[in-house]
């Protein structure tokens, strides 16, 4: 998300949703040959967007 706008209260704000890609494999493979803690629920997350805490 992009918010743009002044700081002044007269400035009216603007919002935009953007996408951009983001290769989930790469980052978990990152992730499995740096040894990072709790990666196999991180994968998770990243693969599902479901935070651990809503996983079932």
């Amino acid at each position: 998300m992009i918010l743009e706008g002044g700081a002044s209260s007269d400035d009216p704000f603007g919002v935009q949703f953007i996408r951009d890609p983001y290769d989930i494999e790469a980052e978990i493979t990152v992730a499995e040959a740096l040894g990072m803690p709790a990666r196999d629920v991180w994968a998770v997350e990243l693969r599902t967007a479901v935070y651990r805490g809503r996983q079932g």
